[in-house]
């Protein structure tokens, strides 16, 4: 009896302390202009039934220099760069640059208090390339 006991134990030991597997939907990078960003309030995941990339727009935007403001009222985030004025609310899956309407892969999401947008929002709206590595799972903005 006292055997099983102690091997309980450790079982249960190993169980609740051993460390996670590492979510897949979590296990990316994203580069701009060289360097690696911190995300230390939401991460980017991967939608795994579409198959795209959300990232957290603000910190996306401070390191590439472009304005974001949260307009409450329309429930959307007001992007200015480069002469752009791009308007894009939570739930559409389309953006309006300079009042023409763009399509995105996915729509806006608000996780906390951080907007997530689909990665091809950096190209398609602001217009800087975009590559995913598939092999080192790296989205690299530039």
């Amino acid at each position: 009896m006292r055997k099983a006991t102690v091997i309980a134990a450790i079982f249960s030991l190993l169980l609740f302390t051993a460390p996670a597997a590492a979510d897949p939907r979590y296990d990316f990078q994203v580069e701009i202009k060289k360097q690696n960003v911190n995300f230390p309030d939401q991460k980017p995941y991967i939608d795994t039934l579409g198959d795209r990339s959300f990232i957290p727009l603000k910190i996306v935007a401070d390191a590439l220099d472009v304005d974001v403001q949260w307009d409450a009222k329309q429930n959307a985030a007001i992007i200015k760069s480069n002469g752009q004025d791009i308007l894009m609310e939570v739930g559409a899956k389309t953006i309006l640059v300079n009042g023409i309407e763009k399509e995105l892969n996915g729509r806006a999401e608000i996780t906390g208090n951080c907007m997530l947008v689909p990665a091809d929002f950096f190209s398609k709206g602001l217009g800087f390339n975009m590559y995913w590595d598939y092999g080192t799972r790296l989205v690299i903005i530039f």
